[in-house]
């Protein structure tokens, strides 16, 4: 044997372990990769009382996120978009709106192929990175969605006949159904039509309904919720900057029924955001404490660059994917960060309640705030706090100072017993001629109204005291 074919062999057994070493690793990687995606933690998704749970029967918390209509903007339904929104985002699940209507709509002949292999391109993507997602037959501008049931049953069978066997898909029947003459007696009549298409093929789907008034409205399926069907929930929408108070104890008095419920469209925004808005960041963490306190999942929209408040990539992002947080909105970071767990704007006021306290002391000097009500007002809400200042110490004091901090810009609607500026969030208080001095044992009271887009809740209080002679 020459020495050349002998060295050509050396090499060989050489590289042969160490490829065969590779090739075993690659395939303990995919299997971790595998066993590490939504679906291959949680399997198949069913209905529990009010809250999704996993084939395990453990609370799920579906955190997802909403293309905008897959006939105008089809671009983002690719793997790469996904990837990130599932790895960098913390999102599990991907909601697909099927156009019905407008020049872009399945019901329009022409848009009915390219729109049914977009939606076919998104559940395989899903299914393969192991995600879950959200059929959304994206009912809206017909207001009635008997006018095009044909339609939604035809899709609606197609796919669970496609996909009978997947454990991925979610199906959302109607978006947003609404006019003065859709009220809930024609959106059930219109889910009895269509459930039994998908039940035929899939006995097992979560089914969610729409509700009256763009899924505002849970009134009717607690009175007359639909019978003999499985899994089954129904949607609410809310878009933060149109939704404050008001909104948020009406839904909390429905949650509380025990209604099932699922958030398949929530927003920072107004409902109409043309992108002059701002971000509406301090409701966002109220509804999302809220939503978390009963266990309802919640779908954010909508992954675009369009110049909209809700949009959670730059308008200048051009970028179908592999997104930095560079390219992200405002909204868009607020988003990742809910969803990501991060020290993010959520964060900060997760422990402040809707009636909220906070207090101070100062070497036996104690400053107590307490929010004694709140209303509605023209363009916002007012928050009439009420503040003690006690002496408990060995001293009189002098010229005391209170510094607070809101979570959001507020104005002040009135005041007593004290001066008072305001700096954006901040405000700070002074004393008035006559308590500048608070005796041992002396308790002194002050009070203030403060006005803003929603309730005014305090992060943080700190007294300042200078002692007497």
């Amino acid at each position: 044997m020459r020495k050349r074919d002998k060295g050509i062999i050396l090499a060989i057994l050489i590289l042969f372990p160490i490829i065969i070493g590779m090739g075993i690793l690659l395939l303990i990687q995919m299997d971790q990769y595998q066993k590490h995606t939504p679906v291959s933690a949680n399997g198949s998704l069913a209905v529990e009382g009010q809250r999704i749970v996993n084939e395990d029967g453990y609370n799920f918390d579906l955190k997802g996120i909403s293309t905008m209509n897959i006939g105008w903007q089809p671009e983002y339904v690719n793997r790469d978009a996904f990837l990130t929104a599932r790895d960098k985002w913390g999102v599990n699940t991907i909601r697909l709106p099927i156009p019905t209507s407008g020049s872009h709509g399945y019901c329009r002949k022409e848009n009915r192929e390219v729109i049914l292999e977009t939606l076919e391109l998104g559940i395989d993507l899903a299914e393969e990175l192991g995600m879950y997602v959200i059929v959304d037959w994206h009912t809206l501008n017909e207001k009635d969605p008997n006018i095009y049931r044909e339609y939604a049953i035809e899709v609606l069978d197609y796919i669970s006949q496609k996909y009978q066997d997947a454990r991925h898909i979610i199906y959302e029947i109607c978006n947003e159904p609404n006019g003065s003459r859709v009220r809930w007696k024609k959106i059930k009549a219109y889910a009895e039509q269509v459930i039994p298409a998908i039940r035929e093929h899939d006995p097992n789907a979560i089914i969610i309904v729409g509700t009256p008034d763009f899924c505002t409205n849970l009134e009717g399926p607690i009175k007359d919720p639909i019978i003999g069907v499985d899994n089954l929930m129904y949607s609410y929408h809310f878009y933060a900057g149109s939704s404050m108070i008001r909104r948020r104890e009406e839904f909390q008095s429905w949650a509380e029924t025990g209604l099932p419920i699922l958030v398949s469209e929530f927003s920072v925004s107004e409902t109409d955001s043309d992108g002059t808005d701002a971000p509406a960041f301090v409701s966002a963490n109220h509804w999302m404490k809220l939503l978390d306190d009963y266990g309802i999942g919640k779908v954010y929209f909508s992954l675009s660059a369009e110049e909209q408040t809700n949009a959670m990539l730059r308008a200048d992002c051009d970028k179908r994917g592999s997104w930095s947080r560079e390219d992200l909105s405002e909204s868009g970071c607020w988003v990742v960060d809910y969803y990501k767990d991060y020290t993010g704007r959520y964060k900060d006021t997760l422990g402040v309640t809707e009636l909220s306290t906070s207090a101070s002391e100062v070497d036996g000097v104690t400053a107590d705030l307490a929010l004694e009500s709140y209303g509605s007002e023209e363009l916002g809400y007012s928050s009439f706090y009420k503040i003690k200042i006690k002496n408990d110490s060995k001293n009189d004091v002098e010229n005391w100072r209170l510094k607070i901090v809101f979570d959001d810009i507020i104005e002040m609607k009135d005041s007593w017993n004290g001066s008072y500026l305001i700096e954006q969030n901040q405000l700070e208080i002074t004393p008035a001629e006559w308590n500048h001095k608070v005796e041992m044992g002396e308790e002194i009271e002050i009070g203030f109204i403060v006005t803003g887009r929603d309730l005014s809740c305090v992060l943080e209080m700190q007294l300042q005291i200078e002692s007497g002679n």
